[in-house]
């Protein structure tokens, strides 16, 4: 109902003019590449998406392990704090003065992201829950900016159209998102789920010190 519902919206939606689609060159994708800032975003959210797409995935498996009669009610409750993403888009703009910069809050996401991955380590379904909340709540706070400003980067020097940049985009965040639907679930069959985890701190360790880079190295928008 809510995709029939969708495709009545898309009425409203008014049609813009676009130049004809066409093959593009990896000498192109090395411009996109080469604009301060866009590999670290791309980057980042690859990083994001990895250890996301690995949670969501293996909340299941890792409830069952914790309490062996879970229900499916039960398991379907933890997802909840997924809908914190709403409250993250909604504050996106105050939390930006608050920070005073988007370099600053792409930080604090990042940040909040990985510290509060150590909220899976406990043999806990309720700190499973609460966890899902804050590592919800970075993931979309990273996720709600840096995709705008990927676009912004890549196309202000009007060499790299849009198309092209959203592709790369997709391509490199989905990648991520396999590679996370895989990996930890690899890590957590072979050994434990403590190294599923720390598999997953590891790659946003290193999305963390993207950002920092990030903040250091590209001038405020």
């Amino acid at each position: 109902l809510l995709f029939f519902a969708c495709c009545l919206c898309i009425k409203s939606i008014p049609e813009v003019r676009q130049k004809a689609g066409r093959v593009h060159g990896l000498r192109e994708y090395k411009i996109v590449l080469n604009q301060p800032g866009v590999a670290a975003l791309l980057f980042m959210e690859a990083c994001g998406i990895f250890t996301f797409a690995a949670i969501g995935n293996l909340i299941p498996l890792r409830i069952a392990e914790i309490q062996s009669n879970a229900s499916e009610g039960l398991i379907g409750c933890v997802y909840i704090g997924y809908s914190i993403g709403l409250v993250a888009s909604l504050t996106l703009n105050p939390l930006r003065r608050f920070f005073g910069s988007t370099a600053r809050l792409l930080l604090f996401g990042a940040l909040l992201y990985a510290v509060s991955l150590c909220s899976l380590f406990p043999d806990s379904i309720w700190a499973l829950f609460g966890g899902l909340w804050v590592i919800a709540f970075g993931e979309f706070v990273v996720h709600s900016v840096a995709p705008g400003q990927i676009n912004l980067l890549a196309t202000k020097s009007g060499q790299c159209d849009t198309a092209m940049v959203n592709g790369l985009f997709l391509s490199v965040y989905y990648c991520g998102g396999v590679l996370g639907s895989w990996l930890p679930p690899v890590l957590y069959a072979a050994f434990d789920w403590s190294a599923a985890v720390l598999c997953m701190m590891v790659v946003q360790i290193a999305s963390l010190v993207v950002a920092f880079w990030f903040k250091g190295h590209v001038q405020e928008l």
